[in-house]
């Protein structure tokens, strides 16, 4: 007798443990579609943000640099016509005859 409560119990945790297996495939099967999914989507969306982000990225740091030449590129120009160029000032000829 003892026997046969033994085998049955046994075949009632086997029986319980092959529907937890199958519960979780289904269950696992489901949501990693689903996960899969939500992934791929996010996964896009955060693609799109880093494309974006290095775009502006770049576009601001090529402009900086663009400026930092053009000013130093006008600073250099400055000096060089005030070192070399005479300061020509105009005369200012006033109502009575260049007299002031």
């Amino acid at each position: 007798m003892e026997l046969v409560q033994l085998l049955i119990q046994e075949t009632n945790y086997h029986l319980n443990q092959a529907q937890v297996e199958v519960d979780l495939a289904i269950l696992t099967s489901a949501s990693t579609r689903s996960a899969q999914y939500a992934y791929t989507w996010w996964d896009w969306v955060y693609r799109g943000c880093v494309i974006g982000s290095l775009l502006v990225f770049t576009i601001t740091l090529v402009r900086c640099c663009y400026f930092k030449h053009l000013i130093t590129s006008l600073r250099l120009a400055l000096n060089t016509s005030v070192a070399f160029g005479p300061l020509n000032l105009p005369v200012f000829q006033g109502t009575r005859g260049g007299k002031l």
